[in-house]
């Protein structure tokens, strides 16, 4: 039997793919037929360098992703999904807020007025511990239209993706950013989820999984953070809807 996985392997490593979760549709079928089974099941994890610009200084930058494809024979019917991992990067909401206004005390003791305090907290950014993270989103039974650069396109929309090459001007642009906008890993999710369904649903089934997950690697504390969201799209679209209805 292992035999027969490898002859369904080799077979399709000299042709060419228009994506990886093409070749794992293929791959299942041809497994299939190899072991003469109803059913087969394949997983792939590649490792993608995708060359990026830099916000500022416009340089190339070369950053590394994991892909995911699976495929999941059944009879004559095919199930897929596909998916991106990306790095990014957060700041903490809470030391944020706090380091912004545990100023507001010295202020008023060097004679400024609350609203003249109020606009300069406005304008500046305060300080906070920031973190790396691994952002993924995996999407169930897309449609052939739905590419990696769409996924990867969610991921960069939601949370503030990192790059391998940043000269100085790169660097402040981010972690600016970083700093406007601050996330707890669950606020990455949650992003995530909701451009997946603004930007997205018309490539997915109303039963399509989306699942999304935040690793942080936390900077200040021993342990890391992970929060994951897997629910069907049609019940994240109605969860989106009374969310809209209520604000």
């Amino acid at each position: 039997h292992m035999s027969r996985c490898e002859e369904a392997l080799f077979s399709l490593v000299d042709q060419k793919h228009e994506s990886l979760d093409q070749f794992a549709e293929k791959l299942a079928i041809e497994l299939q037929g190899k072991q003469d089974s109803m059913k087969s099941f394949v997983s792939i994890e590649g490792t993608y360098i995708a060359t990026r610009k830099t916000v500022r200084t416009n340089r190339d930058s070369h950053d590394r992703m994991t892909f995911f494809a699976e495929a999941n024979a059944d009879g004559y019917k095919v199930s897929k999904k596909m998916g991106i991992a990306a790095f990014n990067m957060t700041g903490c909401p809470c030391t944020e807020t706090f380091t912004k206004f545990s100023v507001v005390p010295k202020l008023l003791e060097s004679g400024f007025e609350l609203e003249q305090i109020k606009k300069i907290l406005s304008i500046t950014n305060s300080g906070t511990h920031t973190q790396r993270g691994l952002a993924k989103l995996v999407l169930d039974n897309p449609d052939k239209g739905l590419t990696y650069k769409m996924i990867f396109d969610a991921l960069d929309t939601s949370c503030h993706l990192v790059f391998e090459l940043l000269k100085r001007p790169d660097e402040h642009e981010l972690v600016v950013r970083a700093l406007r906008k601050p996330q707890f890993t669950e606020d990455v999710v949650r992003d995530i989820v909701d451009a997946t369904v603004k930007n997205l649903s018309s490539f997915l089934q109303p039963s399509s999984q989306v699942f999304a997950s935040s690793l942080l690697y936390d900077s200040i504390h021993i342990h890391d953070v992970y929060t994951e969201i897997c629910k069907p799209l049609s019940e994240l679209e109605s969860e989106n809807e009374r969310k809209i209805s209520t604000s």
